[in-house]
């Protein structure tokens, strides 16, 4: 993948992030044992293709310096993750899929427009709009997205039992807060690494599993 990527992570110690973790790195490989799957955080990518001279000698202080919508204790940002689809994308090969809803299109609107559109709101603004599909992806790897479908009912039944382990909140909720990451995505994938962070404490994480959904 060229240049480098944004994320959105959930909190890493949450029973939320935690469970995701296990599913990526634990439950799902064994559903496909002659394929090479790979290891990456949890993450709902914000934008990528980012190219690395915009973030210049020092990624921490433009990421801090990145305009993001003005929080609002009031609206906050919901990462609704919703249906579990296979994909053909290699990065895309199994993921949970993110709402698009105001608050999310908002902040990818508006670090697309800064990190690739060279502050061209209107374009980054119809990007979000047209072509920017949020989600969480699951596995990576190169397989048929056939041969995923036909596990579609397992691994469905993997992330309700990981959903056992996963505290809600009050609202529904299973995790508040996390970070946008900057990440160096032109490496390979086991060397992805985090080169700058920045606390987003309005974002609030839905899903449709956890503990208090479970009737026993």
């Amino acid at each position: 993948m060229p240049g480098s990527s944004l994320w959105i992570v959930p909190p890493k110690d949450s029973s939320f992030y935690k469970a995701l973790q296990t599913l990526i790195s634990t439950t799902i490989p064994p559903h496909f044992p002659n394929t090479k799957t790979h290891e990456f955080i949890p993450h709902v990518t914000i934008t990528s293709n980012i190219d690395q001279s915009i973030c210049g000698s020092d990624p921490q202080a433009w990421l801090s310096g990145l305009h993001l919508p003005s929080a609002d204790q009031l609206d906050p940002i919901f990462v609704t993750l919703d249906v579990l689809e296979p994909g053909d994308a290699f990065v895309k090969k199994l993921t949970l899929r993110a709402v698009k809803n105001g608050q999310l299109l908002e902040l990818a609107a508006a670090c697309r427009a800064e990190a690739v559109e060279g502050g061209d709101k209107g374009k980054a603004e119809r990007w979000a709009k047209n072509d920017y599909l949020p989600h969480l992806s699951l596995m990576y790897a190169d397989l048929p997205k056939s041969d995923v479908e036909k596990h579609v009912d397992e691994l469905q039944e993997d992330c309700r039992k990981a959903g056992r382990s996963v505290e809600s909140h009050d609202d529904g909720t299973v995790a508040k807060g996390g970070s946008i990451v900057l990440v160096d995505t032109s490496k390979p994938i086991d060397q992805w690494d985090i080169i700058a962070e920045r606390a987003l404490p309005d974002v609030k994480w839905e899903w449709p599993w956890s503990k208090s959904r479970f009737d026993d």
